[in-house]
């Protein structure tokens, strides 16, 4: 899709572009959702979900171990960005050169085909 947009963009009469930013990419998503996709197209499973406060918990002890020196995956600091949404502005490119040619799921079975066929190749 980001492609797709970079081609048009290209294609796109001066004024539409010239001294404009635009952000690329899909309309935002759940990241639940994204994930579970993968999950879902490669395992045949969906994800298995960490309650909050056992996440939070992980995130504490990795903060106090930090103290320490001693490193572990979380800590506080990056379990308060995680949930955060970082929207990016991409109205005024899908209006300007159209809407994302590929949905979540075509992307999700495209990508998962790839990978399947790739990690296949590479164990032979």
């Amino acid at each position: 899709n980001v492609v797709f947009q970079i081609v048009k963009i290209l294609e796109a009469p001066s004024p539409i572009v010239d001294r404009k930013v635009y952000y690329l990419g899909d309309w935002p998503i759940s990241l639940l959702d994204w994930v579970n996709g993968f999950s879902m197209a490669i395992t045949g499973k969906s994800v298995r979900v960490v309650p909050r406060w056992l996440f939070k918990m992980f995130a504490i002890t990795g903060s106090m171990l930090g103290i320490f020196g001693i490193k572990f995956p979380i800590q506080l600091s990056r379990y308060r960005s995680m949930p955060e949404d970082y929207f990016s502005p991409m109205e005024p490119a899908i209006m300007n050169f159209g809407p994302p040619l590929y949905s979540l799921e075509e992307g999700i079975k495209e990508t998962a085909e790839w990978l399947k066929s790739y990690w296949n190749d590479s164990i032979s």
